[in-house]
């Protein structure tokens, strides 16, 4: 079991930083992500994923999937990926 501190202030996006080193932890196995609701956790996971370069169609698809709609968040998710 290992620990990674990666905190997301509520009402505000992580940065790059912050989504490129959770996607590189997402590489590591299975992650437990702890955040009350999960809203902050399902945005960090879809910017790791944006900078791995998933379509951000994908993105919002599967976690609509999950029960959560980010559509408002396509722009920002967009801002994050990588070409």
């Amino acid at each position: 079991l290992r620990h990674a501190y990666l905190p997301v202030v509520p009402g505000s996006a992580p940065s790059q930083e912050t989504a490129e080193a959770f996607a590189q932890e997402m590489t590591n196995g299975p992650i437990f992500a702890y955040c009350g609701k999960g809203p902050r956790v399902a945005l960090l996971t879809s910017l790791a994923e944006a900078t791995q370069g998933k379509p951000v169609e994908d993105i919002i698809g599967d976690l609509a999937e999950a029960g959560f709609d980010l559509s408002g968040a396509a722009e920002l998710i967009k801002q994050y990926q990588k070409d």
